[in-house]
Formats: structure tokens, sequence, C-alpha cells
């Protein structure tokens, strides 16, 4: 390898942390709600500015089934 491989893993770790922000995944939520909340049978949860930071999210918690788990959608009338 010619390159030095040090500046390359630098700017991939300095991206992946980047992408870390919770903030800014509090703010995609919003964001999300604002375009699709009046779609029946979608909820996104709340998020609490006041206990979120770079480093943690705070969320309402909201009970649901998970995309990935067929019976449980299948349970709710569900599907993909």
């Amino acid at each position: 390898m010619t390159q030095d491989i040090v500046p390359l893993v630098d700017e991939f770790a300095k991206r992946l942390f980047g992408e870390l922000n919770y903030i800014e995944e509090g703010k995609n939520c919003e964001k999300f709600t604002k375009l699709y909340g009046h779609v029946p049978r979608i909820r996104t949860p709340k998020i609490y500015w006041d206990f979120t930071a770079r480093r943690v999210l705070t969320m309402e918690w909201i009970d649901g089934a998970k995309l990935t788990d067929k019976e449980a959608m299948a349970k709710n009338g569900l599907e993909i």
C-alpha cells in the first residue's frame, strides 16, 4: 500500500461518529412526524428535548411490533 492509511481511518471515524448525533436523530424523528404523522397507524415517539443531548436521545415509549416480527405484525392486522 503506497498511501498512508491513518488519514483514511480518521475520515471514516469522523463520518461514522458524526452520524451518531442524537440531536439530529431527534430532529429527523420530528421531521418524519410532520411528513407522515397524518397517515393512519403511523406514530412516532415524542422527543424529550430537555433530556436529549448529542449522545443521549430520550423519547416517549410506544408499544408496537417490529416490522421483522411477522407473527406480531399478523396479530395486529399489519403486513408489509
